[in-house]
């Protein structure tokens, strides 16, 4: 939910200064999400492949109106039916108002909301990003009456160990996924929210809303299922174990020929082809294995474990020491092991290794 359709580079570029970005960063930050380059792919294998499609799959945004009909929906099944789910708006700047207002016109164009006349109404606020304002939807009090759907979601450690083996990989992102499946009519009015102009409602399914995950994971499984060389988060991944150019593009074709038949689409910006080693779930993943992403690694011990030996023993000491968070005025005072443990946990994962791929086979 981006404000960025008439925006400039140049507006961009003064967003980001206003921040605090250098002006090369702005550049590159808004040539990256409003620029299409095809002469990138002039030398990529995949090159004739995804010419093929690319006026059915490939778009600049998404097609105006609703998105096709699929047995899959999203729904919002509410704990007491006769509740009404509202929150007062909160007072919002003159360029909050004014930033909301356009958002509301461009959605409205393109048929991705209309207004409404629902007792329902969650409020909306506004958050400066990179390539303009997000807008927001504050809907936890929705969430908060919303029955949680059980659908088993697809494990990290699945979707690597499928791929063990594999020699070549591409990947791609739905451009806005969420906005290219339909509500179910009857829970439509779950998603109205407020905005200066009046009230409006989603006829597709909305970002910020308990069970989304869920409905694209179960849009993607039923769509690729059939696939062997396929695997599918909010992401796609394609891999192929054999050394031939030709096995790996048919992959992709079958892929983009579903993508097609379907009327989804994909977003060029984030995309990788024909490639040895490609960005997966926040790890790097390619014929040797796969790797941790090196810019998220601060702040995230806990999560990059896995690269560590001897993790639990390093930290065991340290974690003791946060029992002592919940005690009034509790002070915490290292001693010289817990500092040595923390300086060979440092240098233990700023060295981190390639982890190999199980082979079931």
């Amino acid at each position: 939910m981006v404000v960025s359709t008439n925006d400039t580079i140049t507006e961009i570029e003064r967003d980001l200064r206003r921040n605090g970005e250098p002006d090369n960063v702005g550049s590159e930050k808004a040539k990256r999400f409003l620029n299409i380059d095809w002469e990138s792919f002039t030398n990529n294998a995949a090159y004739p492949v995804l010419v093929e499609y690319k006026d059915n799959v490939f778009k600049r945004e998404l097609p105006d109106g609703l998105p096709m009909e699929r047995d899959i929906e999203h729904r919002i099944d509410v704990k007491d039916p006769n509740t009404v789910i509202y929150r007062q708006q909160w007072r919002l700047s003159p360029e909050e108002k004014a930033k909301i207002d356009q958002w509301v016109r461009e959605r409205i164009t393109k048929g991705l909301i209309r207004p409404s006349i629902s007792p329902h109404a969650a409020p909306t606020f506004c958050v400066r990003t990179p390539v303009g304002w997000r807008i927001v939807h504050d809907y936890r009090y929705v969430n908060n009456n919303t029955i949680r759907q059980s659908v088993p979601m697809t494990r990290k450690e699945d979707v690597f160990d499928s791929m063990a083996g594999a020699y070549y990989f591409s990947c791609m992102d739905l451009m806005s996924a969420y906005y290219q499946v339909r509500m179910k009519t009857d829970h439509i009015k779950y998603t109205t929210f407020q905005a200066p102009s009046g009230l409006y409602e989603y006829p597709v399914l909305p970002m910020g809303v308990s069970n989304a995950p869920a409905t694209m994971h179960r849009l993607t499984s039923s769509l690729f299922k059939g696939l062997p060389h396929t695997r599918s988060f909010y992401d796609i991944y394609i891999f192929t174990k054999s050394k031939y150019i030709n096995e790996h593009l048919q992959a992709l074709r079958d892929v983009l020929e579903i993508l097609k038949n379907n009327k989804l689409y994909v977003k060029l910006a984030k995309r990788v082809f024909y490639v040895e080693q490609i960005p997966c779930l926040s790890d790097f993943i390619g014929r040797n294995g796969f790797a941790l992403i090196q810019t998220n690694f601060l702040g995230l011990n806990g999560y990059v474990k896995r690269f560590c030996e001897q993790y639990a023993e390093l930290t065991a000491p340290l974690f003791t020491l946060l029992k002592k968070k919940n005690q009034r005025n509790a002070k915490i005072t290292l001693n010289g092991s817990q500092l040595k443990n923390i300086k060979e946990l440092k240098r233990r994962l700023a060295d981190t290794p390639v982890l190999h791929l199980p082979d079931f086979t």
